[in-house]
């Protein structure tokens, strides 16, 4: 990875996680993670979702974490003085957060939904479940269908 797109990634980081610190000074573990998710632009329903889905061992190591940027952004809050030590301490906590969020994620794209569909013609609505990542998949899909048919007409 170039110097460059590191930084820049420090910067955000250190963005991200400056806001959390002033609400999470001192609190209970859940109210800490809570604070950590809204500082990087997680909505109340998703907080409420991923607390819900951590344990507490993950939610100790996100404030572990968190301690650690925090730490360094107090001693050198401008990123172009950190030492190459302080980047790659804050680059490692800043990759452990995102690793138990992304598990987190994978479990919310694991997550069952289930609706009762009508088919077209039909009065009866017959009970349909599938995964997140199954209804983003067949999403996709419909739409390159669309794509695809909307290009046959505009060559007719």
């Amino acid at each position: 990875m170039s110097f460059r797109k590191s930084s820049a990634t420090i910067v955000l980081a250190m963005l991200l996680t400056v806001g959390s610190t002033a609400i999470a000074a001192q609190g209970s573990a859940d109210q800490q993670v809570t604070a950590m998710l809204e500082a990087r632009k997680k909505s109340a329903q998703e907080t409420k979702w991923i607390l819900s889905r951590l344990s507490d061992a993950q939610k100790e190591q996100l404030i572990r974490q968190q301690g650690i940027i925090d730490d360094i952004v107090q001693v050198t809050p401008d990123p172009a003085n950190l030492t190459p030590d302080e980047r790659q301490r804050l680059w490692n906590a800043t990759k452990v957060i995102d690793s138990i969020l992304a598990q987190d994620q994978q479990l919310a794209d694991e997550q069952l939904i289930c609706r009762h569909e009508r088919k077209i013609g039909s009065q009866l609505a017959k009970r349909n479940c599938r995964t997140k990542a199954q209804i983003e998949r067949d999403r996709e899909s419909a739409q390159r269908e669309l794509d695809a048919n909307q290009r046959i007409q505009t060559r007719r």
